[in-house]
């Protein structure tokens, strides 16, 4: 099965940047999927929609 989510960890290794910011990203990235009206998980955002804000 795909994983539909990404974790901080990976946000890390993608983007290098530090684990605090990996977090504040994957924050925003909720953000944006809730004013979409999507159910968020706390920590990990769909990987789609990671893509296309951050990449």
């Amino acid at each position: 099965m795909k994983n539909y989510l990404i974790s901080a960890p990976e946000v890390v290794e993608l983007m290098g940047v530090s684990e605090s910011m990996a977090y504040r990203i994957i924050k925003k990235c909720n953000e944006e999927l809730a004013k979409k009206g999507y159910i968020t998980s706390e920590v990990k955002p769909q990987r789609l929609i990671y893509w296309k804000e951050w990449q």
